[in-house]
């Protein structure tokens, strides 16, 4: 069960698959798809051996589809239904960091705020999803708070998260974020926490488009649902994961302003690997600020002014622009990077967004992105991105048109990506 209090930004990648692209040099290799030098990576679980799974891109051995601690190693503990490594013991919240819920004497992600938010068979118990003891069947619409299908969680009359208390009786001060289906997104709806994982469906490709309905079906109550619940031939099974920043190789790169954390950008950037990014949040926005290879001194680029890739409080409506500078290097190509970027942003939409997870109450972001690269040599590119983003969730789906699309409203998307059930 994903987190519902972390936030994972996969959404900012104008690079995907057109990462070819990116270095015209290699520019050609872009309709016949990207090479993939490094051995070791990963884009899903199928990409590795039996008894592995695709963590951070890379094949690792674990025990998947774990459902509790005893199916894991002793060294591990089942988190989210995979096996990581075991937090530090607690004894209550308030010995955790934020965003972790002291369950069974380890500090763990916490996962859900009532029975709803958990999968069938399952229910909340301390901010995270266990097995449940009662025979009691749960329906698919109890799945999830933002269904549209249970009662509606009553809305906040404080600013300040509501707390829970454990079953020692002492107050629980942990955040807990609960939607109140306003309409509105505050910073502190999304939580930026490190080793925060969510997994999402995804299927597409640039050669090989899926159907989008970007234009929804209206309701007798006025309300516009997004469908995009139907399961294709190439589904595959993605990660992404709010990696630290302190530790990388390019730690100490950017000084001004410093980032926090880094994600993958793109998983196969020809003859790099895999790509992170570099992300600052403020009390009013979350920036990107540069990308890296993961592996050492591959490729290391920066911006010349943060790129805002959320505003907060993002409400309907809304809109910005940014116009950065991307300049780096490939030093083991022995090959310069020079980009000018714009990124529009406008909040066109807002209703509801059913996809194999449930139904979610979202805000939609459009981004039309468009480079115009000098160096190594000129090119240039154009996509549409949509992104619908829910209270508390995140980013629970994203839709990339095909490269140099204009229309707004297009119907072939070339990655479709949501919240996995």
């Amino acid at each position: 069960m994903q987190s519902n209090t972390s936030f994972v930004p996969f959404a900012w990648r104008p690079f995907g698959i057109m990462s070819c692209f990116c270095l015209f040099s290699l520019g050609f290799f872009f309709l016949q798809g990207c090479p993939n030098e490094t051995t070791k990576t990963c884009s899903q679980d199928t990409d590795c051996p039996s008894g592995q799974i695709c963590k951070q891109s890379r094949c690792e051995a674990t025990s998947a589809g774990c459902s509790t601690d005893k199916d894991c190693p002793a060294e591990k503990q089942c988190v989210q239904q995979i096996c990581k490594d075991k937090q530090p013991a607690c004894q209550n919240n308030s010995t955790c960091k934020q965003g972790e819920v002291c369950l069974q004497g380890r500090c763990q992600p916490q996962l859900c705020t009532d029975d709803r938010s958990c999968p069938a068979g399952q229910r909340c118990q301390g901010g995270s999803c266990v097995s449940s003891e009662s025979s009691e069947e749960i329906t698919p619409n109890e799945k999830l708070p933002n269904d549209g299908g249970s009662e509606p969680i009553p809305e906040s009359t404080s600013d300040t998260p509501p707390t829970e208390t454990t079953s020692e009786n002492t107050p629980d001060t942990t955040p807990v974020c609960v939607p109140n289906r306003n309409g509105i997104i505050e910073r502190n709806e999304l939580t930026f926490r490190i080793g925060a994982a969510i997994s999402y469906t995804a299927a597409g490709t640039e050669s090989a488009p899926v159907d989008v309905d970007l234009k929804g079906t209206q309701g007798t109550d006025g309300i516009v649902t997004w469908d995009f619940s139907k399961k294709f031939p190439d589904d595959s099974r993605e990660i992404d994961e709010v990696l630290p920043y302190k530790g990388q190789w390019f730690e100490g790169d950017i000084l001004d302003p410093i980032p926090e954390y880094t994600s993958i950008l793109t998983r196969n950037y020809p003859l790099v690997g895999v790509i992170l990014a570099a992300y600052r949040p403020t009390p009013d926005a979350l920036q990107m600020l540069g990308w890296y290879s993961q592996e050492k001194d591959r490729a290391k680029v920066k911006y010349n002014q943060p790129v805002e890739i959320l505003q907060f409080p993002l409400k309907l409506g809304d809109s910005w622009l940014n116009k950065p500078t991307a300049k780096g290097s490939f030093p083991k190509n022995l090959t310069l990077y020079s980009a000018s970027e714009d990124y529009e942003f406008n909040v066109d939409a807002k209703g509801k967004a059913k996809l194999p997870a449930g139904t979610y109450d979202v805000l939609r972001l459009r981004m039309k992105f468009s480079q115009t690269q000098t160096l190594p040599a000129f090119a240039s590119l154009s996509r549409i991105t949509y992104f619908f983003i829910a209270e508390c969730f995140g980013i629970v789906a994203r839709v990339d048109s095909k490269l140099y699309e204009s229309d707004e409203n297009f119907t072939k998307a070339s990655r479709l990506k949501r919240l996995s059930d």
